[in-house]
């Protein structure tokens, strides 16, 4: 048994290496008639016509009508149909001119994104030497190359940069990856592309792509591909060599790229990885052979290693603890979180309860206890006050707490001896200048505050209507604005409503309250970059009406995502809690 085994393993190594005996057994056990039989044309015609179809709808950017359909779509599959059938009458004419039989292209109709699997020939009789080989080989990765520059060039020059969309947790948006020769090709077209944002590929452009691709492919090294029949004619049998190297490489980027594990079950049960005996013929001209190293130089510059990754948002298992204060006369309305060393704070809006509450860890619970009591500083908090004071974003720096006031838009300094004051900002003299203006709802004010202490800027988020988000110089006692973020038109989305800000080693993370989402942006470059839905873990806490629910304070550490929710004063759905909000401990994403 034991041997039988390893005579098995020993005729697949050499089946995968098509050594001279196996070709040799195998054309022996072959008629020596040959299946003079060919394909009816209607066969290839009626495959033709339905790959026509598949693409176009594949291609399509509507669906509102068949007319509609055909229309947008066939610009997509016009171009890509082009390239595939140039590619196989590239080999199908080689073949011809060196007498060697061949059928017409079969177009394989495929229901998927680009609506095909491409397009193969048949080579019905046996290929006489090297030189015909090269020529039959490289002759279709040539002409669908050279088909493929001229529609990604034009395609690319007819696109466009675009943010990428803000990635909620219930979304997923692919991302396709770029080879050596389109990534230079965009660069050169539309200049460095920055974060956060990707070319959207016109239907000329995504043709071009997919016809790179298929040249790659095509062009690997192994077995019966193009790419091996042009290396065998080019330098013999230690194509071999080159095939296994391929293979293995192959192996490496499927654990970045699991797609890669088909094209290594391909090659181990149908292409095999050596290739067949050719006999020498008449030496390879300089121009054959400039030829031949071309089409090795096209698949380093077309293959992608990874084609296609998915952004997508995620929602990561979480901790609910629910807020307890015993000494409250009133329930709590946590609006802002921050820290200072291990020790969590916030400030509640809440009745006339001013202070400055530590969150103490309590089996399932968070308790709370007054940190600072500043009640006797209302006096100075209230000068120059049209309403009553309405706490709503903290963050700890230096030796201080700074707080902002939604209603008059104030911004306090509390140190920890619980001296209190006002810290004079020039916003409002800024929306002069800039045509800004505040909204007069006194509840859509300043709702968060963060810092980078790097630069010594303080981010104010004036929550909504509409949501702008302020960067300001800190100087002295006296903050200066110098720049200010529209997060409508960051986000590209109207009614953007803020709730709270954290920053971090140069990103400004922020919570997109009515959406139920982190989103993370670069404040300096205003692009969004990243966004995390928390949608799944909050919805099914309270009640939904509004403000109740809604997460009003955002801190983060390196694993883990603080939200502080607002109750609303009302209690959760199956919990026996005091209506005081509530504390969601979720894991942190790697990379967000």
């Amino acid at each position: 048994m034991v041997e039988k085994i390893k005579r098995a393993i020993k005729t697949y190594i050499s089946m995968l290496n098509m050594r001279p005996e196996v070709v040799r057994t195998s054309e022996r056990m072959t008629p020596s008639k040959r299946d003079d039989r060919e394909t009816p044309l209607w066969i290839h015609i009626g495959l033709f016509a339905v790959t026509i179809a598949t693409t176009t709808i594949a291609g399509s950017q509507t669906a509102d009508s068949i007319g509609a359909i055909i229309l947008s779509g066939l610009p997509f599959s016009l171009t890509i149909i082009t390239i595939l059938l140039s590619h196989e009458m590239g080999h199908y004419l080689a073949a011809r001119h060196f007498g060697v039989r061949a059928t017409l292209p079969y177009f394989i109709p495929f229901p998927s994104i680009i609506g095909t699997m491409g397009a193969v020939i048949k080579i019905k009789s046996r290929i006489q030497d090297k030189r015909a080989l090269l020529y039959i080989g490289a002759m279709g990765p040539l002409i669908g190359f050279l088909l493929s520059l001229i529609a990604a060039i034009v395609g690319i020059y007819l696109s466009e940069i675009k943010q990428l969309p803000v990635v909620t947790g219930d979304m997923t948006v692919p991302i396709f990856g770029d080879s050596i020769l389109f990534s230079i090709i965009t660069r050169i077209i539309h200049g460095e592309i920055p974060p956060g944002y990707d070319i959207f590929l016109s239907p000329y452009a995504w043709a071009g792509w997919i016809g790179f691709l298929v040249t790659s492919l095509n062009l690997m090294p192994m077995g019966q591909l193009d790419g091996s029949h042009i290396l065998y004619s080019l330098i013999g049998d230690k194509q071999l060599l080159v095939g296994w190297s391929t293979f293995f490489g192959l192996v490496v980027l499927s654990f970045i790229w699991e797609g890669w594990i088909l094209w290594i079950l391909i090659a181990l049960l149908f292409l095999m990885i050596g290739h067949p005996p050719v006999d020498e013929g008449r030496p390879l001209s300089f121009r054959e052979r400039v030829i031949g190293w071309t089409c090795v130089l096209i698949f380093i510059l077309t293959f992608i290693p990874v084609p296609v990754s998915f952004l997508s948002g995620s929602e990561e298992s979480a901790e609910v603890y629910s807020i307890t204060c015993d000494f409250c006369r009133e329930r709590l309305d946590p609006s802002g979180i921050t820290s200072r060393g291990n020790r969590l704070f916030f400030v509640s809006d809440n009745g006339h309860d001013y202070a400055i509450y530590e969150l103490i860890r309590d089996d399932k619970t968070y308790g709370v206890r007054r940190f600072i009591t500043f009640a006797g500083y209302y006096p100075v908090m209230k000068n120059r006050k049209h309403h009553d004071l309405d706490l709503e974003g903290i963050v700890w720096h230096g030796d201080s707490f700074f707080v902002v006031d939604e209603r008059d838009r104030h911004i306090y300094r509390i140190k920890d001896n619980s001296s209190v004051e006002r810290v004079r900002h020039d916003i409002d003299a800024y929306n002069r200048r800039m045509s800004l203006s505040f909204s007069l709802n006194v509840n859509a004010g300043f709702e968060g505050i963060a810092i980078d202490p790097a630069g010594r800027v303080l981010f104010i988020a004036n929550e909504r209507e509409r949501a702008v988000i302020y960067l300001l110089r800190m100087r002295g006692n006296n903050l200066n604005t110098f720049d200010h973020i529209i997060m409508d038109d960051v986000l590209r989305e109207t009614g953007v409503d803020l709730s709270d800000l954290f920053f971090e080693r140069g990103f400004l993370y922020l919570i997109y309250r009515r959406e139920n989402r982190i989103v993370k942006i670069d404040p300096y470059k205003k692009i969004v970059l990243k966004s995390l839905s928390y949608a799944k873990l909050t919805g099914g806490l309270y009640e939904y009406k509004k403000s109740r629910g809604f997460a009003e304070g955002l801190f983060m550490t390196e694993s883990s995502i603080f939200l502080l929710l607002d109750s609303g004063g009302k209690r959760m759905i199956g919990r026996s809690d005091d209506g005081n909000g509530a504390l969601i401990i979720m894991k942190r994403p790697v990379g967000f």
